[in-house]
């Protein structure tokens, strides 16, 4: 019985492409098909500007702060993504208190993987970005490959 309804579902499915091809308009006997354009996975959000916000940690009476500011420059490397370079101040946590940290990263669609580095610490940032005005997401600090701490952090693009 099962048979029976494997060829019948066979039969229609081959009769039905028959019967589409056949109505399809052709030239030189072949049908012509609509092939839709495919879809573009770049972004329209800049995140170049200024961005300010704040940080805390996971950790129980861990370190709080701000970033204030971000700086950040995109721009567009061919592939769909987009490279992110520029500066960071952050407050809060001693062993970055006031200096400026380099960032570098990568932008594509609609997240953002960056770090900002403070001679031997680096602070890797995670991001969701919102329609290039918001961003959140989670940070982990290094010294060396030592990892000292981890939280999350919301910014507002100025």
């Amino acid at each position: 019985m099962k048979r029976a309804w494997v060829f019948l579902i066979v039969t229609v499915t081959i009769l039905a492409t028959l019967v589409i091809i056949q109505g399809c308009s052709s030239t030189n006997g072949l049908p012509s098909v609509d092939i839709p354009p495919m879809p573009s996975y770049t972004t329209s959000y800049d995140i170049s500007g200024t961005w300010t916000g704040s940080y805390g940690s996971y950790e129980v009476s861990g370190p709080t702060g701000n970033i204030n500011p971000l700086k950040l420059e995109q721009s567009d490397n061919g592939n769909g993504t987009y490279d992110i370079t520029g500066t960071m101040v952050m407050t809060g946590y001693p062993q970055f208190e006031d200096e400026t940290g380099t960032v570098e990263g990568t932008f594509n669609t609609t997240t953002a993987t960056f770090t900002a580095t403070y001679g031997t610490r680096t602070m890797k940032f995670t991001a969701n970005v919102s329609q290039s005005s918001s961003m959140s997401g989670t940070y982990y600090i290094y010294e060396g490959e030592e990892e000292l701490d981890n939280g999350n952090f919301t910014l507002t693009k100025q």
